[in-house]
């Protein structure tokens, strides 16, 4: 934890179905820093090249959730030896 507040999230993983779009709008903008990791496709590659490349690229969908009453205990830290 950093600071003092917490937030709680959940998180999905993206159909194959739906990456495509993700993944082209990814590389269009980082192509230039990951695109050793993405076997020669680029944002300009066709659907089914991306296609065939996204089950290697997960991608998860990150949202706020609201925190559950049931689990507001503190977290404790140990002292450490010094």
């Amino acid at each position: 934890m950093l600071g003092r507040r917490r937030e709680h999230f959940v998180a999905g993983e993206i159909a194959e179905a739906d990456k495509e779009p993700i993944l082209r709008a990814y590389l269009k903008r980082w192509k230039w820093e990951v695109g050793q990791f993405f076997g020669g496709v680029d944002a300009t590659s066709t659907p089914d090249e991306i296609r065939r490349i996204a089950p290697d690229h997960p991608i998860f969908r990150v949202e706020v959730a609201e925190p559950n009453p049931s689990s507001t205990r503190r977290e404790q830290t140990a002292p450490t030896a010094t």
